[in-house]
């Protein structure tokens, strides 16, 4: 950023998500998500929503996540 590098962020789609997230469930592993605060992406919306299909069709594998509210700028 000093060097006048702009910054930029997207949003992850559900489908990404569940392209992600679904070789652990298939393995049964369980997984904690560890990531900032939701207040700064709208893409929580299709995780959530990935988290879901992907736990109806696995349920044996847990799922947990956790905010780190230490962002900085």
């Amino acid at each position: 950023m000093r060097k006048g590098v702009k910054m930029t962020t997207f949003a992850l789609s559900k489908e990404q998500y569940v392209e992600y997230f679904e070789p652990e469930f298939q393995r049964g592993k369980d997984i904690l998500y560890v990531h900032q605060s939701e207040a700064t992406t709208g893409s929580f919306k299709f995780m959530r929503e990935a988290v879901s299909e992907l736990q109806e069709k696995y349920p044996n594998s847990k799922y947990a996540n956790v905010t780190a509210n230490a962002a900085s700028a």
